[in-house]
């Protein structure tokens, strides 16, 4: 049942409300899942937090693009249940579709960072983007969205980092705050802005241009652009403003160095830390109150709970 939870949520399919129904039954939500991925001498860790109404799953690890769907499929996913729509998720496409991109992420139940790298070496493709794809193209699946505390038209604008986006889909509430991003040259400033607006080829989107490498040797990632998220509930806040503003209270410190990205972010009660070397293509430092964070296979649920070395041990109803 949980890996079945899990690879749905994680990748490219949103939960079918009946596996999330078998979840609430066998009260295996909420769930969070910390895991290690190897496959083709490519690892890549992952983590998800699936509730009865919404799933976070995040990725970290670099790895290949879309031209053999590789198993773990999409580095970042948010799907929602009770959405009006066939569409009921939010995600990361990555662009181009070709080579490689490098995601690092940190994620602690409904709360994560992420940084996000398209490596342009030996590609056709001169600029490449982080795109978080929030709604289909036709619309209809967030009920509303709220841009820097005002109500958003679906026109396209340019949002700067450090602003604070959110949007509902039924029940679930989403916050996103959109970290400094690299210039896409020299000579232009250290932080470009996002584009959020309608794609023709997908729907709603929030962009992010990357820097153009293909005039030099790559030699590391930079991982050029990122965000926080945090994901709630209506029954947790009265509204997206209400959210949004204890989410916007939350301190994030950032500091973007040509060889080092350092994220320090409390959110609410979870203290948060990514760091990652660009020139070593790794994560330095990763974790939550202090305590470093480490992927192996680990369940946390009403009924299950099981660590490293731990032996299965299954609660069932009398």
């Amino acid at each position: 049942m949980e890996p079945f939870l899990y690879v749905f949520a994680v990748n490219d399919y949103p939960v079918p409300e009946q596996i999330r129904a078998m979840a609430r039954k066998e009260k295996l939500v909420p769930l969070s899942l910390r895991t290690r991925i190897h496959e083709s001498g490519e690892t890549v860790e992952s983590s998800l937090y699936l509730t009865k109404g919404f799933s976070l799953a995040s990725q970290t690890g670099r790895r290949s693009l879309y031209e053999d769907r590789p198993i773990w499929d999409i580095p970042f996913k948010i799907t929602y249940a009770g959405s009006k729509t066939e569409r009921r998720a939010s995600f990361i496409t990555p662009k181009p579709t070709t080579n490689h991109v490098t995601v690092a992420a940190l994620q602690e139940g409904p709360v994560a960072i992420v940084l996000y790298e398209a490596d342009l070496k030996d590609s056709e493709q001169r600029v490449a983007r982080l795109r978080l794809d929030i709604e289909p193209r036709d619309g209809g699946m967030c009920d509303e969205i709220v841009v820097a505390g005002r109500p958003y038209d679906h026109s396209a604008i340019e949002i700067q980092p450090g602003t604070v986006i959110g949007w509902r889909v039924a029940g679930t509430l989403v916050a996103v705050r959109l970290l400094r991003s690299r210039g896409l040259k020299s000579g232009q400033p250290d932080s470009v802005g996002y584009c959020l607006g309608p794609v023709a080829e997908g729907g709603l989107c929030l962009d992010c241009p990357l820097a153009d490498e293909s005039s030099t040797p790559v030699r590391h990632n930079d991982l050029n652009a990122g965000f926080a998220v945090a994901c709630s509930t209506t029954a947790e806040h009265s509204s997206l403003a209400e959210f949004l503003k204890i989410f916007g209270d939350w301190p994030l410190i950032e500091k973007t160095e040509p060889a080092e990205r350092d994220i320090r972010w409390q959110a609410g009660t979870t203290a948060m830390a990514l760091q990652w070397s660009s020139a070593g293509n790794r994560i330095i430092e990763r974790s939550i109150n202090g305590q470093p964070v480490t992927f192996r296979l680990l369940y946390d649920s009403p009924s299950m709970h099981l660590a490293e070395g731990d032996i299965p041990d299954v609660a069932r109803d009398p």
